[in-house]
C-alpha cells in the first residue's frame, strides 16, 4: 500500500523524466558537429574528435603535439 509521499515522489519523478527527455531533443550534442578547423594548424578537425569532444579546438596530431611537448618541459 502506498501513501501520499510515494505517490508525490512517484508524480516529481515522472515530471524529472519527462523534462529530461525534452531536454536531450533538443541539446546541442544531439547535433553533428559543426565543421571547424585547428587553431594551431588550421586543417579541418576530424568530425569524429568533435564528437567525441564538442569543444576540441585542436586536432587531434596538434594535441598529441602539445602533450608531448609538456611532458618533455617538465
Amino acid at each position: 500500500m502506498t501513501d501520499i509521499y510515494d505517490d508525490a515522489q512517484a508524480l516529481e519523478q515522472a515530471e524529472r523524466d519527462r523534462l529530461l527527455a525534452a531536454r536531450v531533443r533538443f541539446d546541442d550534442a544531439a547535433l553533428p558537429p559543426a565543421d571547424r578547423d585547428c587553431d594551431k594548424c588550421e586543417l579541418p578537425i576530424d568530425t569524429a574528435r568533435l564528437a567525441a569532444l564538442p569543444g576540441a579546438v585542436t586536432c587531434i596530431d596538434c594535441a598529441e603535439a602539445a602533450e608531448r611537448a609538456a611532458r618533455l618541459s617538465r
